[in-house]
């Protein structure tokens, strides 16, 4: 995907979902820093886009840098973005940085905008029930993963997340994201080596 997408953009550098797609393989074979520079790269290409905008702040949540992250979601929040993408992308980065009232607001906000499939619906409803666990409000996080399961019916963490719920007993949710989403799989292989 590296290669593909280095062709592509030497011939139209100014593609931004392949810029985006981009960084987030070489953050997953554990090339970080080469990863930041295209994530920061496209966001001052594009400037309006904001999923590049979000893939950014993921990116340098993910690298440990949060107070970049956090001014990044400090601008995010004063006007979310109005295309599903943008969004799903700007859940997911909120999500990372545990940024749950701001989730909730998104979510709510989204809610207003007809174009969005239910696909991407039901997985911001995800986040928006991860949110909402977090804050205490066990009820109303069931409902928002009905809700999401009603919109997506095969995502998986929402599935997991309700079986934890349901089992009651050593119950770890809520999980926004698989573990693959937060640590490139050379590093998992890495930590478990060493174990």
């Amino acid at each position: 995907a590296i290669d593909i997408a280095t062709e592509l953009l030497a011939i139209k550098p100014h593609l931004v979902s392949v810029r985006n797609n981009l960084a987030l393989c070489l953050f997953h074979i554990n090339r970080m820093s080469e990863a930041l520079v295209v994530a920061k790269e496209t966001a001052q290409l594009f400037p309006e886009n904001r999923f590049a905008e979000a893939a950014l702040g993921r990116t340098l949540c993910l690298l440990g840098q949060l107070d970049e992250a956090n001014q990044i979601a400090d601008q995010l929040v004063t006007s979310f973005a109005d295309q599903q993408d943008a969004l799903a992308a700007q859940a997911e980065f909120l999500s990372f940085l545990g940024r749950d009232d701001d989730i909730v607001d998104l979510v709510d906000f989204s809610d207003n905008i007809v174009e969005i499939v239910p696909q991407c619906r039901g997985l911001l409803y995800h986040y928006k029930a991860v949110a909402l666990m977090r804050k205490g409000h066990v009820k109303e996080a069931h409902a928002a993963w009905k809700h999401c399961l009603k919109e997506y019916p095969n995502c998986p963490p929402a599935k997991m997340n309700l079986d934890e719920l349901k089992a009651a007993t050593d119950c770890h949710a809520p999980w926004a994201e698989v573990l693959h989403k937060w640590i490139p799989f050379q590093s998992m292989t890495a930590i478990v080596a060493t174990l």
